[in-house]
């Protein structure tokens, strides 16, 4: 399996713990490290497990080489990738295998939770049914967490020419590998997507839209065939909706912290964009200190609330731990 990380040591090691925990499975976890210059190296050089081999590029080339790297150093009969701010249930590879040999698939997909910046875990869509999967990637990106839920067949991934040179995002590779071959899919959520104000989509918006443009000319004409368009108005209402959502939480993060001042800044922000009553109770409730926060929480409930069935049993075990480990 491949890790492609640039700073994010705060997350990479629980990214690496779920790697190493896979039940069922012989691992290599390979990790690629694209030139990192916090804390990143001294955590990699530091973990004793064998299983474990780091690549490390002399200068950032951005994720998506950082992953070809990763497939080119791989051994494995099967790559798995696994953002490094993301988390596997311990199940995931043995459920992926699984599928994969009962359908004669060549690659497979799986379900998918959200953890919010504060703990929360939200249900996401259900992943779709592999045998219009190809037609959907060509309307829109419907392979959540995608970068963390695909098991490929190495032969195949390195057939169909791994990750495009500069795409930072997967919906390329997917519409390709959908092309060359059958896919499976395990419905059961074994994903958990990290939401927080540093993702590439929290951070870069316009370049994931320009992305998403070029992948709409590159299979312009696939597309055509299957009598589709591109939703890319879609497409950007959820990142505009994503961009909202990590301002939210952003402020909350720095009013738990005391920084009071810097999330009314924030929450601002974000009002600014939403222009939402939501976002401006947020605000005020900010504005008003700690003594009317109580208040005010009762007004303005989280979005991001989770509920006992919404979250997975290896999920809360794994959250649990990562809090206590700080």
């Amino acid at each position: 399996m491949l890790i492609a990380t640039r700073n994010r040591a705060r997350f990479l090691p629980d990214a690496i713990a779920t790697a190493l925990a896979q039940e069922d499975v012989e691992v290599e976890v390979v990790v690629v490290d694209d030139a990192s210059d916090d804390e990143t190296p001294e955590l990699l050089a530091a973990v004793a497990d064998a299983r474990v081999r780091v690549v490390r590029l002399p200068e950032q080339l951005g994720m998506g080489e950082a992953r070809n790297a990763g497939i080119a150093a791989a051994r494995g009969q099967w790559v798995a990738f696994l953002d490094d701010d993301d988390l596997w249930a311990p199940h995931k590879l043995r459920r992926q295998l699984d599928a994969a040999r009962d359908a004669d698939a060549t690659w497979v997909y799986c379900g998918v939770v959200l953890v919010s910046a504060d703990g929360a875990v939200v249900p996401m869509w259900g992943p779709p049914d592999p045998r219009t999967v190809l037609r959907e990637l060509l309307r829109r990106n419907v392979v959540q967490a995608a970068s963390s839920c695909l098991l490929i067949d190495a032969a195949r991934l390195r057939a169909v020419g791994g990750i495009e040179d500069g795409l930072s995002t997967p919906r390329d590779l997917l519409i390709r590998l959908a092309q060359d071959g059958p896919a499976a899919v395990v419905e059961e959520p074994l994903v958990a997507y990290r939401r927080h104000s540093a993702t590439f989509i929290s951070q870069s918006r316009e370049r994931a839209i320009a992305e998403a443009k070029h992948v709409e000319r590159k299979h312009w004409g696939l597309a055509l065939e299957h009598g589709v368009r591109f939703d890319l108005d879609h497409f950007e209402r959820w990142l505009r909706s994503e961009r909202i959502r990590s301002g939210r939480q952003a402020a909350e993060a720095r009013l738990r912290e005391g920084r009071r001042a810097e999330a009314a800044r924030l929450q601002l922000l974000t009002l600014a964009r939403s222009r939402s009553w939501r976002d401006l109770r947020r605000l005020l409730r900010i504005a008003a200190g700690e003594r009317a926060r109580t208040a005010f929480r009762r007004a303005v409930p989280a979005d991001d609330a989770p509920s006992a069935d919404s979250v997975p049993a290896w999920l809360s075990a794994q959250l649990h731990a990562s809090a206590a480990n700080g």
